[in-house]
């Protein structure tokens, strides 16, 4: 930043540098009263983080993240619309397109920047929100790491080089739009995952541009490899298949390669995994066995061994050798899916709401 202001200065730019609290009215009042010359534009790119899934969000933390978007643009915009700007730029996030692991309340705190935009514009006034995908120095990404940045590359979606977010911009502010999604995206590696006629909405259109033809489409090979595994083995073998398939993406997870394999009944929270880590297991788990799961996978089976007998008998419904000694000493009682299918729907959701309240929920 020193760097930058410093060569602003050279070019003949003066700089002035204060401090606020752009969540409170008084302040951005008091910030805008002491600027000069006249305000011609506004940049507003402040931003906090407080992910954590659904379950575990309250509405202090919803507050905290929301305070600097929607407030702050908020008490710039009233501050501001009598004033004849030249341009009002929120610094939105791709988090509010296509929603993000973890960031309920940054997406909700994004989409009002988009919706204040639109206000903006239906009233006369300038106005541009940009949903920024991630840029490469600085910004969000900064505690990301190696790791996090391989796993985004991993889904199609590069990082923002400074110097082409700053050339999109001043293309951005001459182009006059009103929302923007930027990111460079590899979208043919990014729908890989859908199946060709079977993207969400969102993405069907997309999918149609990029032209990618069913017949070149790839299934996950990971999902092919372990269900054939299974359906081979013998019931004394698929526990043992499942669950070092099970171990093998709680390791990958967790960052553990190389480090001694995780104990079968060791907890998953007490091998470090977040809230975070929890849906990227079960979002592994549901592409490399093609089946639907639930996020809070890991904390309803918080062990690989209660994990790993959930998915064998609950999901894929293998036989295994365990399986069929419970059947020939219990006779044919019904599994847990099976007495589910024979409940009515206020039943099904009187059990749900009793598992959550159990689980202290």
């Amino acid at each position: 930043a020193s760097r930058a202001i410093a060569e602003m200065e050279q070019a003949g730019a003066k700089i002035t540098i204060a401090q606020a609290d752009i969540s409170r009215e008084d302040e951005v009042k008091r910030i805008l009263a002491t600027s000069a010359p006249p305000l011609r534009g506004i940049v507003h790119s402040a931003g906090v983080l407080a992910d954590g899934i659904l379950l575990q969000q309250d509405w202090p933390r919803f507050a905290n993240v929301l305070a600097p978007k929607m407030n702050g643009a908020w008490h710039l915009h009233r501050a501001t619309r009598h004033l004849p700007l030249d341009f009002f730029v929120m610094f939105s996030s791709i988090a509010a397109v296509f929603g993000a692991t973890g960031q309920s309340n940054y997406a909700a705190a994004n989409a009002f920047l988009d919706g204040l935009a639109h206000y903006r514009r239906w009233q006369g006034l300038p106005a541009l929100s940009i949903n920024w995908g991630a840029w490469a120095e600085g910004g969000m990404v900064t505690g990301l790491g190696k790791r996090g940045e391989q796993k985004m590359s991993g889904t199609g979606l590069s990082l923002i080089a400074p110097e082409q977010g700053v050339h999109v911009l001043a293309q951005l502010l001459a182009s006059g739009r009103t929302q923007v999604a930027v990111m460079p995206m590899a979208w043919q590696q990014f729908l890989q995952r859908f199946v060709p006629g079977q993207e969400p909405p969102l993405y069907a259109e997309i999918a149609k541009q990029t032209r990618i033809d069913p017949k070149h489409f790839k299934a996950p090979e990971q999902a092919a490899t372990i269900l054939q595994e299974l359906d081979k083995a013998t019931p004394a073998e698929r526990l043992e298949l499942l669950t070092a398939h099970v171990r093998e993406q709680v390791v990958k997870v967790l960052g553990l390669e190389g480090a001694p394999a995780p104990e079968l009944q060791q907890g998953l929270t007490e091998l470090g995994m977040d809230s975070l880590m929890a849906v990227e297991l079960s979002n592994r788990l549901r592409a490399s066995l093609g089946k639907t799961l639930p996020s809070t996978l890991a904390f309803e089976y918080p062990t690989i061994a209660a994990l790993t007998k959930f998915l064998a008998t609950e999901v894929l419904a293998v036989a295994t050798a365990e399986a069929a000694e419970s059947a020939n000493g219990n006779g044919s009682a019904a599994t847990g899916a099976e007495t589910l299918e024979h409940l009515s729907g206020e039943e099904l959701e009187e059990s749900l709401l009793q598992e959550l309240e159990g689980a202290g929920y």
